[in-house]
């Protein structure tokens, strides 16, 4: 999990750790999530890490729009999260372009799938 370095932001990838029963301290810190920084640039650190299977980051729109938009090779934002919105993008390689959208959800709908309903 990655997210910026803001307290929203690993507050909420926090929620979502606990709710996959993963590690809060695997929950990773970084300024390639803030506004203003090149999603290219997030990608290319996602490819050094060649034992990474997945990853969740948490942000803020319009970066993460932003980020979508490259994974996806779209030149144009696609999408408008919300505020704690959701994205599953399947990467088979950690650059530009290699991405496919899964799923897309919104705040409420993800508060219902962690408690169940």
């Amino acid at each position: 999990m990655r997210c910026r370095d803001s307290f929203n932001s690993c507050a909420q990838a926090e929620i979502f750790a606990e709710t996959l029963d993963s590690a809060k301290a695997k929950i990773e810190k970084t300024d390639l999530l803030l506004p203003g920084a090149e999603p290219s640039a997030f990608l290319r650190e996602l490819s050094r890490k060649k034992s990474v299977e997945s990853v969740m980051c948490f942000g803020h729109a319009p970066h993460l729009d932003e980020l979508i938009s490259a994974a996806l090779g779209a030149k144009k934002d696609l999408t408008e999260l919300k505020k704690s919105g959701v994205a599953c993008i399947d990467l088979s390689r950690a650059h530009a372009g290699a991405g496919k959208l899964l799923w897309l959800t919104t705040p409420r709908i993800a508060r219902k799938l962690s408690k169940g309903q």
